[in-house]
């Protein structure tokens, strides 16, 4: 494992001057491309669901108006009726000494009706006890008379206007509301999801940006070390910022924030692939039940068209919860993250030959699309341009304790993460972290005093480097000492330090 794994990964690594090559695989995964990555992306045709579910919603909602239509239609005709009519029937003798018909009776039909669909205060109110002695199915023909038969057409006519203001009352009480709410929340979960995905895409777009521009200063960096290598120039070594190393590190950090935002935005995806699973089998549910009960008041008002719309409700009923959401995914499994994986988190790329059962999700396998989905990417799963360039590489990484006072006989030291780097930088990071970017102490080891200050147990194990701290501003040189854990350690420093170049100061001890 080469050594700036062990500065990514954070696992402790033991100091050594030689680069092994990089593994192809780590921790069992194959390396991608930092920048040529794809992964499933169905925000466009989640999209385009929700909008199929609205215009199905609003479709059934159209009907239901149409319908509404009719009633309020067919009350005003009632009114038209009247209007035509004679307000008083003829009354003939009665022979049905069972039956009291007390004659013509007056329709109570108003003039001037509003028929506002949200206005029911003026609309027609005929009497419906008319003859209520009079029961159609129970009727003596052999007593039948003009009189029973204009008692019943006024009863039929009151009947039927009866049912006409319960289907308008129950459409606009009942099954209006009912489509509009869930019109409403097909609406708010669509704009909930543009706004949320809108904004993720947006963060990992960005991040992407910062990576691409890494690679680029990274790139320019790595010729320019190139070309001063080769001819051994000095021209950038007042630049730290333009070390290979150091911006491999940027761009390392810069990396870690892409994949975060990848990864989030894979969670995002799989997160609303499973949510509108879930919220499909709530807005069936809910159209069964509404559509239910407009078939109900249908039959009981238009007795003729029950028919039609009872197999219409059977239809309907008989759609299975995961039958459109199976179709869907079959169509579009290429797009969709969840589909292409199986119940054990893992990927499987075989989505023609699976059946619609393995399509379904479980809960297990909403678990495993969204906290272990194998799309998603870690920072050793990576390659880029220039990843193993030797600039880039650090020649020596580890823990040396810096001393922090000279003041007293009891000298302070606390321990910070070093780097020596093939261009001859020192760099003192708070860890070896590369969130933690910005270096304590910048020293160009070629233009540095070195001295050994003692490899044994009485002095310590101590070097010292006296030059410029090109992380600050400060002009002035001073000296900077270091210790090592043990005299492995030290000389493995030591070593690398005495390569790099620099100036070596005889110890007065």
């Amino acid at each position: 494992m080469n050594q700036i794994k062990s500065v990514l990964t954070g696992k402790p690594n033991t100091p050594s001057i030689n680069i092994s090559p990089a593994d192809p695989l780590t921790n069992g995964k194959p390396s991608t491309d930092l920048i040529n990555y794809s992964f499933p992306d169905s925000t466009n045709i989640l999209i385009e669901r929700y909008k199929k579910y609205l215009k199905l919603i609003k479709t059934i909602q159209g009907i239901t108006n149409g319908y509404n239509s009719m009633a309020i239609a067919s009350i005003k005709q009632y009114d038209l009726m009247n209007n035509k009519m004679s307000t008083k029937f003829p009354d003939f003798e009665s022979n049905n000494n069972n039956t009291t018909v007390s004659g013509s009776k007056t329709l109570n039909l108003p003039t001037n009706i509003n028929m506002d669909n949200n206005d029911n205060s003026d609309i027609l109110s005929i009497d419906t006890n008319i003859d209520s002695n009079i029961d159609p199915n129970n009727i003596k023909i052999e007593n039948a008379d003009f009189n029973m038969f204009l008692s019943l057409l006024r009863k039929n006519l009151s009947n039927q206007y009866s049912k006409s203001i319960n289907f308008k009352s129950n459409i606009e009480n009942q099954i209006l509301p009912d489509l509009n709410n869930l019109i409403n929340e097909v609406l708010k979960n669509q704009k909930d999801f543009i706004n949320k995905t809108t904004s993720i895409h947006k963060d990992l777009d960005k991040a992407k940006e910062n990576s691409i521009k890494s690679l680029k200063n990274l790139d320019n960096s790595v010729q320019e070390f190139d070309i001063g290598h080769f001819n051994n120039s000095r021209n950038n070594h007042i630049d730290y910022k333009k070390d290979p190393y150091f911006v491999k590190r940027s761009l390392s950090n810069d990396a870690s924030l892409q994949i975060l935002a990848e990864n989030s935005t894979i969670e995002f995806i799989a997160t609303s692939e499973t949510s509108l699973h879930s919220f499909e089998s709530k807005i069936l549910t809910e159209l069964k039940r509404i559509f239910a009960n407009l078939t109900n008041y249908i039959q009981e008002d238009f007795s003729g068209n029950s028919n039609d719309f009872i197999n219409l409700n059977n239809v309907l009923i008989n759609i299975t919860d995961n039958s459109e959401w199976n179709n869907f995914i079959t169509k579009n499994s290429k797009y969709l993250i969840t589909s292409s994986i199986d119940n054990n988190g893992n990927l499987n790329n075989d989505n023609l030959t699976k059946t619609l059962s393995n399509l379904s999700i479980d809960s297990n396998k909403n678990l495993n699309c969204i906290s272990k989905n194998p799309y998603k990417r870690s920072i050793e799963n990576i390659t880029f341009q220039n990843d193993n360039h030797l600039s880039t590489m650090p020649k020596l990484e580890g823990t040396l304790s810096r001393q922090e006072s000279k003041l007293g006989l009891n000298k302070s030291y606390k321990n910070f993460y070093f780097v020596i780097t093939t261009a001859g930088f020192f760099y003192q990071f708070p860890s070896r972290e590369f969130d933690n970017n910005h270096p304590i102490l910048v020293l160009y080891i070629p233009d540095c005093e070195t001295k050994n200050m003692g490899n044994d147990t009485k002095h310590g194990f101590r070097f010292s480097l006296r030059g410029k701290d090109l992380s600050s501003l400060t002009i002035k040189k001073n000296t900077y000492i270091f210790k090592a854990s043990s005299a492995d350690d030290f000389n493995t420093w030591w070593s690398a330090i005495s390569q790099s170049g620099g100036s070596v100061q005889v110890d007065d001890n």
